[in-house]
């Protein structure tokens, strides 16, 4: 389906329901509360003025000082609710959107629970469908594109709503993130909306002073990654960096992958995010290494660039890399030279000399 198919038919059900309800995934970055309140606020343009509103399950003082910032500012003029209050709002035409997530292990549990009372389930996301994928009426999902943010953008300009410069810039963050300041999955397209955005009215200063990290998380993600070994699988380097001894976010798992992306072709951040769970957040550059299947096999996802999983009922950060490792030495797993591609050039060699 395009995305121009998807918005005719997206404006249909948003203009047929009574209440619309947002959901991004739990622990929203810059992506997923950008498109949130992206699509919060193309419902009302749309006309459904005083029926929407943003589920999140967030607390404030658990937020990146970043996210933490753009909920402060728009919290003002955009309606957030607690899952356990949606009961509450249930109207009998109700529409679910998910952006940035369709998972249902990824958003909040009494959502996966009342997917019966709602009407219609649109999501809207840029990861690989998968067993946790949600069922749903109406999807656009784009492995292809840079992030949710990239896809609301795009849609507004289908419906041809103007975007403000606050909007502007929480877009550009959210794209910002999920291309790793535009150094993975970045083509001509996300290029051209970053230049429409800025038009918009969005400061690269602005983006960038939402991306300052406070000086104690600094440094913690930089002693997590003193951690750091690497592993060579035919010519291609794979950094993995693990802990088990303090209690990490998944903010600060993927801060790591992303930093340790300028030393490998694939890297891999392992870490305690709960006290029974532990979390993985995978890199590659331009999909060397096959991640989200890798993911897969400990029943998370993702695309091509940026994947993760969490591995429920443990603390041992030192068994899950050990599974972890065994998976990195298959050569099924990457797309670029293996060692079986190294023996072939060995062997060409060896004719070469003789």
């Amino acid at each position: 389906m395009t995305l121009k198919e998807f918005k005719v038919l997206l404006e249909t059900k948003i203009k047929d329901t009574t209440r619309i309800f947002i959901v991004p995934h739990e622990k929203a970055d810059f992506d997923a509360i950008a498109s949130a309140v992206g699509m919060f606020d193309l419902c009302e343009f749309l006309g459904k003025t005083g029926n929407v509103c943003i589920v999140m399950d967030d607390l404030p003082q658990n937020m990146t000082a970043g996210v933490r910032s753009i909920y402060s500012e728009t919290v003002k003029d955009h309606v957030f609710i607690h899952s356990l209050n949606i009961d509450s709002y249930l109207t009998g035409n109700d529409l679910l959107v998910t952006v940035d997530v369709s998972k249902d292990n990824l958003i909040p549990k009494h959502v996966v629970e009342l997917l019966g009372s709602f009407s219609d389930v649109v999501t809207i996301d840029h990861h690989r469908e998968d067993e946790h994928t949600l069922l749903s009426s109406l999807s656009y999902i784009d492995c292809d594109i840079s992030s949710a943010s990239e896809i609301m953008v795009r849609l507004c300009k289908l419906f041809g709503m103007t975007i403000t410069k606050e909007e502007a810039t929480y877009f550009l963050s959210g794209i910002s993130l999920d291309t790793n300041k535009f150094q993975k999955n970045t083509n001509k397209g996300t290029l051209e909306v970053a230049a429409r955005l800025c038009s918009c009215g969005a400061s690269i200063q602005d983006v960038n002073d939402l991306f300052v990290d406070d000086f104690a998380n600094d440094r913690k993600v930089q002693r997590f990654i003193d951690n750091t070994e690497f592993i060579m699988h035919g010519l291609q380097n794979v950094a993995i960096v693990s802990d088990g001894n303090i209690m990490y976010t998944r903010e600060e798992l993927a801060q790591a992958a992303d930093y340790l992306l300028k030393y490998a072709d694939a890297t891999y951040a392992i870490g305690l995010i709960d006290c029974d769970t532990v979390g993985i957040s995978a890199r590659t550059k331009a999909g060397l290494m096959d991640i989200v299947s890798v993911m897969h096999e400990f029943s998370g996802g993702g695309n091509d660039h940026s994947a993760a999983a969490k591995v429920v009922g443990t603390r041992d950060v030192e068994l899950v890399k050990e599974n972890l490792i065994k998976l990195i030495n298959r050569d099924e797993f990457y797309r670029g030279i293996t060692e079986l591609a190294l023996e072939e050039i060995e062997k060409e060699k060896v004719k070469i000399i003789s």
